[in-house]
């Protein structure tokens, strides 16, 4: 199975992306889905014994001290790393 650094984890499919982090040391799980509510459920073991993080992200409260520059700059960046291959979506 491939190697994942970094998923951005919208809740609707969380249960196969903590099946693919439990492959991949190091990987940080960033969660942006908090208005579904539901809670996140993962198992103990990729967090002690292969250094997975979870994260949470909150695009309003970024924006409330970050620039429209710095956003249309990080939205760039991201489509970049899109047409790069280096981002992808599952």
């Amino acid at each position: 199975m491939k190697s994942v650094e970094l998923v951005l984890l919208d809740m609707r499919n969380s249960r196969f992306f903590f099946d693919v982090l439990i492959h991949s040391d190091g990987a940080t799980l960033v969660t942006y889905g908090g208005m579904s509510k539901k809670p996140i459920t993962a198992a103990t073991g990729p967090f002690i014994f292969q250094d997975m993080r979870l994260r949470g992200f909150w695009l309003g409260k970024w924006k409330s001290v970050h620039s429209n520059k710095d956003f249309a700059n990080m939205t760039n960046y991201l489509l970049e790393l899109v047409r790069d291959g280096k981002l992808q979506y599952a």
